[in-house]
């Protein structure tokens, strides 16, 4: 069967990304009676993508801050490994080491890393995957991010994906704030995906995988989330993100 597979490039801050939307996978969500409502909302809003009828400014002003910026406040390297299995005793975050997921991220990983090629070869063979470099933002949040990959969860909602091939075993911990902040980011532009999404982020050997909420439940105070991110205060961070939760 011939994939339709839609594709685009979006320059923001002179990075191109390749935004990707398999069609074919997501009709077949549109009509699972109990994925409908959320696929039919992923399908508006990726065609307003495709169509370009996305606030492209957000994702160039200097006041806006950029999920990727969100980290964890300094963790001592031996001090992952406890603080993974903390959070997972305390089912704060979910650690997987054999998924079908996984599975297809071996397969590809044998013969080349790239991350791009890793998202093309999940868009095109795993069978929930329905979009790639997906753009996402929110104007009382100010911030902005650009989402990895998008799956559907099947009877349960959506799961917003990151490949991190450069972070090893647990340190995928450090990108947990990154990625929650792209399932605050969607949960911001569809309100009613709030309770329906999951976040993961994965390499080629294991995930971590959490809801976004997390973000308040172990940081209340965000504003050591974002060191990096030098064009906006953080109290900026703490207030906006704290109201939302």
């Amino acid at each position: 069967m011939r994939r339709d597979i839609l594709r685009k490039r979006i320059t923001h801050k002179r990075i191109t990304y390749l935004f990707q939307w398999n069609r074919t996978n997501h009709r077949l969500f549109v009509t699972d009676p109990s994925l409908h409502d959320f696929a039919g909302l992923l399908w508006d809003f990726l065609e307003r993508v495709y169509r370009d009828d996305i606030p492209h400014d957000f994702f160039q002003r200097a006041d806006f801050g950029r999920a990727s910026s969100m980290r964890l406040p300094n963790v001592p390297k031996s001090s992952e490994t406890d603080l993974a299995y903390q959070m997972a005793n305390e089912g704060l975050v979910n650690l997987e080491s054999s998924t079908e997921l996984l599975k297809l991220v071996k397969k590809v990983t044998r013969s080349s890393v790239s991350h791009g090629s890793v998202l093309s070869f999940l868009l095109n063979f795993d069978p929930k995957a329905i979009a790639s470099e997906v753009p996402v933002y929110s104007e009382e949040l100010k911030l902005t991010g650009h989402i990895d990959l998008l799956r559907m969860r099947a009877g349960e909602g959506v799961e917003v994906l990151d490949f991190k091939p450069g972070l090893k075993d647990v340190s995928l911990l450090l990108a947990v704030p990154q990625v929650a902040t792209y399932g605050v980011l969607l949960q911001s532009l569809m309100p009613s995906l709030r309770d329906h999404i999951e976040c993961t982020v994965f390499n080629s050997q294991e995930s971590i995988s959490f809801d976004p909420s997390i973000l308040g439940t172990m940081w209340g105070d965000v504003r050591s989330l974002a060191p990096q991110d030098k064009n906006r205060a953080h109290r900026v961070y703490q207030s906006t993100l704290d109201l939302h939760f």
